[in-house]
């Protein structure tokens, strides 16, 4: 019996449109099936961006309620949230009425009160509904394929006002052995009438296999598509039909965003698993043509025919054509490239065979057979069976790809290209897309966080084989490689680069110049990472970079060292900071250096890569260094190695990033090169969900939640990553305050509106926040109370603490002391070192103090009169928040 179903009122989704448009505004209303899969999301979501050209009034969509879950809440929870529909304006589901049935029941499953409504609206149907599996049994793919597609022609012929129907079909009608008229917009020739077949299967006394074989189809899908073509055309009536025949359906060229896809069939399947290494033998002619089409060109066609349909054209083609086909020796030489280049599991070895003889046949015993069966064999004694399962699963699926598929990637078939196709399209651009779009969409992979090192990296190799097998590297670079290897997989979940920065940088270096690899100086394993990054991704193209010797003007031959090393055009690297940055600042930059290459009247690019870590093994060292009367000496190095390699230190996660070189000429300013320099390290530095959690635990605001710090920074154009990395309530006062230089710099501009020419926190920012770009804020976003409880909390104690070394220090010209860094850390020891530093800096610059550098000593600067007008202005941090507040 027919479910009781429901269509959704509009109080249940907000305001319906009006039930009677005004006639010279959008007045076509359609009725969408299939939206919640692959090509009925992209149709929904080309309607919609395209609804005030196209004249669309209202879109109704039929949902079947499923697993318990009625059709309202599947759109909501499933349908909605779709990344296809995320840059569209807010409030684009009004647009929308959905209404709940069962395709597969007579009328599409709809109660007669509901038919009525649709009868008074709908203008245009759209069918996409339909099931891709190849492999379904006859009686269920006709189920789905035949009698859906007849109950919604039913459905159509009762609505006085339509105008048009749309059947999306496939260009895989016609049997490879008519493929003379593979092309043709015509119904394919059957054996028997196409009425007497649809009985067949509803009787069930003829075997699949004869009723395939008799028409050549060469599975079920294919088929029931056939037969529903024939006969919807043989029902159709009054009703004006138009089948559109897409070739294979694979990501987006450009709508609703390049690459995009979620779906699991069909070609994607073949990339997912030979992407994951798993897929080693494929049965698949290297010379074939293979006729891929974006979604986006689908969805386009279809609603064309729906709208701008032309009765000479009854049948139509969505497929690119031999022209904009993709040969098959070119899409598995470009998914090695690619996977080789994205690591997204195991290492990617496709071959492909013309034919599957008896020696394909062995190989895939051994590549393919006998590893999953293992594994799974494996998994079942060690007590694990939903791996085993996966295993069992993974075996099945790719026995049945070889088998299924030489139909379509053995044999060619000729389509009717759908013109145009989009601008600058070309089969190689279109394969990488599709590529990067399962690695992002399908995988759950980053081109931004590809892997390189540590536990969760899918290491293809062994760590010898790894240092043996990179292309470039002598014994001692090989050596390293290997060692940093082993020890970052023992203290590191997983050591992430982001490929596009890197890219796209490298390919901004002009020919000719020496590159300069600047990395951030956190960490001591800083220069180490980068190094190891070039010597793992060869792809880069960056040799193993030569370390510049640290400025000593003092060695007789620093000179003689610097020029060696920067002869020849090798890659160099140093750090551009001042000095290793305690509790994870950055340090003003040193131009020593940078002169000193300048004068070699070279050009040089200068590379910045910003490393971030969860945490860093030098946490107790820092932690050391904070004290008053701390001194790092050879034993504490050591025994930071020794916890590196002994796994005493867990780093969580660890990311590098490239900024936009900065190039320096003999002619370059070179002290406003160094600042570019560090800018782009701060804007390149990301941040991570434990940085995050660590601030919370210790400075609590009220009803702040993690998710809506994190939505406050990503909001701000900051990169947050995730980490599953525990223990942050442990974390030292020091350790956790130097976790906020990651991300305290992206509220900054709200800093400066929240304390207006307030003297501690303009000079903090200029100090700390140099050549980050600025960004207009909206007063209304401090409206929430959440936002100036989090600017307190990062900003208050900066602002006490400066008040309370000027109190110190005053008043003007009494004796100094012994007034030094490590004398303010005895007098103030629960302030943190970065605030005694900017408040001496903030004393320096306005000239109340001088120092003596030669003597280290502090003495009294010509402005030293204004230290009581500053002191007052630096008291009222509070008051100061308050009264803008207020205003």
């Amino acid at each position: 019996m027919p479910t009781e179903l429901h269509v959704a009122r509009p109080e249940e989704h907000g305001p319906a449109p009006t039930a009677h448009p005004d006639p010279e505004g959008p007045h076509l209303e359609v009725l969408l099936t299939g939206a919640t899969g692959f090509v009925g999301k992209v149709v929904l979501a080309e309607l919609l961006r395209r609804r005030d050209e196209l004249g669309i009034a209202r879109v109704w969509l039929a949902i079947r309620p499923r697993r318990g879950k009625p059709a309202q809440e599947r759109f909501d929870t499933t349908l909605a949230a779709s990344p296809c529909f995320a840059r569209h304006e807010p409030g684009w589901q009004r647009a929308c009425q959905v209404v709940a049935g069962d395709l597969c029941d007579a009328y599409a499953g709809l109660r007669q009160t509901d038919r009525a409504l649709l009868a008074d609206h709908v203008t245009h149907i759209i069918h996409c509904a339909a099931s891709v599996d190849f492999d379904l049994p006859i009686a269920e793919a006709a189920r789905a394929n035949i009698q859906s597609a007849l109950n919604v022609l039913e459905l159509a012929q009762s609505l006085p006002k339509l105008r048009a129907m749309v059947d999306v079909s496939t260009a895989y009608v016609t049997p490879h052995r008519q493929a003379n008229g593979a092309g043709v917009a015509e119904l394919v020739p059957l054996p028997r009438p196409a009425s007497v077949l649809y009985q067949a299967i509803l009787d069930g006394q003829v075997p699949e296999k004869q009723l395939l074989a008799e028409t050549g189809h060469p599975n079920t899908y294919t088929y029931t598509k056939c037969l529903a073509e024939h006969l919807l055309s043989e029902r159709k009536g009054s009703v004006p039909l138009t089948i559109v025949r897409p070739s294979i359906v694979s990501a987006a060229w450009e709508h609703p965003f390049a690459g995009w896809i979620d779906s699991h069939a069909a070609f994607a399947g073949f990339v997912a698993l030979f992407g994951m290494g798993y897929l080693h033998e494929i049965v698949a002619d290297p010379q074939v043509r293979l006729d891929l089409v974006p979604v986006d060109v689908v969805a386009a066609e279809a609603i064309d025919a729906a709208l701008q349909g032309d009765p000479q054209r009854p049948i139509r083609y969505a497929a690119a054509g031999l022209q904009g086909a993709s040969r098959i020796g070119m899409i598995v030489e470009r998914a090695v490239d690619y996977y080789s280049r994205h690591p997204a599991g195991r290492r990617v070895t496709p071959t492909a065979h013309a034919v599957r003889t008896p020696v394909v046949r062995a190989r895939e015993l051994l590549r393919h057979t006998l590893p999953t069966q293992a594994a799974r064999a494996w998994l079942s004694a060690t007590g694990r069976p939903k791996q085993a399962k996966q295993a069992a699963k993974l075996s099945e699926k790719l026995a049945y790809l070889n088998q299924a598929f030489p139909a379509f990637s053995c044999r060619e078939y000729a389509f009717a290209p759908c013109p145009p196709l989009p601008a600058g399209y070309s089969p190689e651009v279109y394969v990488d897309r599709i590529y990067a779009g399962i690695y992002r969409h399908l995988l759950g992979k980053s081109e931004r966080e590809v892997a390189v090192a540590g536990r969760r990296h899918a290491q293809s190799e062994s760590d010898l084989g790894f240092a043996l097998g990179r292309p470039r590297g002598g014994l001692v670079v090989r050596s390293l490689g290997y060692a940093l290897r082993k020890a970052l997989r023992r203290a590191a979940d997983v050591v992430t680069f982001d490929r596009p920065s890197f890219e796209a940088a490298l390919a901004q270096v002009p020919p000719g110049d020496t590159l300069v690899v600047v990395p951030t100086h956190r960490s001591y394993l800083d220069s180490l990472l980068c190094s190891y990054l070039f010597f793992a991704e060869p792809a880069l193209g960056v040799d193993m970079p030569l370390a510049l010797p640290q400025v000593d003007h003092g060695e007789p031959d620093w000179h003689d060292r610097l020029s060696a090393r920067t002869q020849g055009g090798a890659a160099l690297q140093f750090f551009v900071e001042g000095g290793r940055g305690q509790a994870r600042r950055f340090h003003a930059p040193s131009v020593a250096l940078l002169r000193a290459l300048q004068a070699s009247g070279r050009p040089y690019s200068l590379l910045p890569v910003a490393v971030a870590y969860d945490r860093m093994i030098e946490e107790r060292l820092i932690h050391h260094e904070l004290h008053p009367d701390a001194r790092v000496t050879a034993a504490d190095l050591l025994d930071l190695a020794q916890g590196l390699r002994r796994r005493h230190v867990e780093l969580g996660r660890v990311h590098l990033a490239a900024g936009a070189p900065v190039r320096l000429t003999p002619q370059s300013p070179v002290r406003q090169a160094a600042q570019s320099v560090l800018g782009e390290l701060q804007r390149q530095t990301v941040t991570t969900t434990f940085h995050l959690r660590a601030f919370l635990a210790r400075q609590p605001v009220e009803h702040a939640t993690l998710e809506w710090l994190r939505d406050v920074l990503v909001q701000r154009g900051l990169t947050v990553l995730d980490s599953g990395l525990g223990g942050e309530e442990q974390l030292p006062a020091t350790v956790e305050g130097g976790l906020r230089h990651h991300w305290r710099h992206a509220l900054y501009p709200e800093a400066l509106v929240r304390w207006p020419e307030h003297p501690v926190v303009a000079h903090h920012v200029a100090r700390h926040g140099a050549g980050l770009p600025g960004r207009p804020v909206d007063p209304a976003s401090l409206e929430d109370p959440r936002l100036p409880a989090l600017l307190d909390a990062l900003f208050l104690p900066l602002i006490e603490d400066v008040a309370r070394v000027l109190q110190l220090v005053g008043p003007a010209h009494a004796p100094l002391g012994d007034l030094s860094l490590r004398q303010l850390r005895r007098d103030l020891p629960e302030a943190p070192a970065e605030h005694l530093h900017d408040a001496l800096a903030l004393l320096s610059e306005r000239g109340i103090l001088m120092r003596d550098h030669d003597l280290h000593d502090w003495h009294w600067g010509p402005a030293a009169e204004t230290l009581a007008d500053l002191a007052a202005r630096c008291g009222d941090g509070q008051g100061a928040a308050v009264e803008r507040s207020a205003a």
